[in-house]
């Protein structure tokens, strides 16, 4: 089982950083953990459409009403850092609102997913290395470990991305569709 305190102690691994055992030892990087690992962790999820991370959720307006503008008014999810689909075309969010002219709504949304048991190995490592940047000046002042972050970072994002963008639903070809649109093609040449 995975816990937050082991994508933090990978994080540091990757610095040559001895690991922690809570975010309050009383250590450098305990106390960076404490002040960042959360934010990180959100900025992570906010940074991509991940997969484990949407939900839908039908909402019932609030009993209150937008002063003007819109007709109803509904309370953002506790967990929601970004919306993807209000399933309305004319919305806005305000503060933890969304505002809008329907009376129900219909939201997807990323959720801010806290338990590190609950993401693909492939997050848990993007995480990781994110904070393994984050920390790298703090805990070891090397320019030059840094820079080797950033470029391993950017690796492990472009493979994560990657791998979460293949779960998702696709179009496969066969040999029988290919040969169809190939068919199609030929005739569409041959018309007037």
């Amino acid at each position: 089982m995975t816990s937050y305190i082991d994508v933090i102690n990978a994080g540091l691994i990757k610095l040559g950083v001895k690991p922690i055992t809570s975010i309050n030892d009383p250590v450098d990087a305990a106390r960076l953990a404490k002040l960042r690992y959360e934010s990180i962790r959100q900025r992570c999820i906010t940074e991509h459409t991940w997969n484990f991370a949407r939900k839908r959720i039908s909402l019932a307006p609030l009993s209150t009403t937008p002063i003007f503008g819109y007709t109803y008014q509904f309370q953002l999810p506790s967990d929601c850092l970004r919306i993807e689909d209000p399933g309305v075309t004319e919305y806005s969010v305000e503060g933890r609102l969304i505002l809008c002219h329907s009376a129900t709504l219909d939201l997807i949304y990323f959720a801010d997913v806290e338990d590190p048991t609950q993401w693909p190995p492939y997050f848990r490592e993007l995480v990781a290395s994110s904070v393994a940047l984050e920390f790298a000046h703090a805990l070891t002042q090397s320019a030059e470990m840094k820079a080797q972050l950033v470029a391993e970072l950017q690796s492990v994002e472009n493979k994560a991305k990657f791998r979460n963008a293949r779960e998702n639903a696709r179009h496969r070809f066969t040999a029988e569709t290919h040969l169809e649109g190939r068919r199609n093609q030929h005739v569409d040449e041959q018309l007037p």
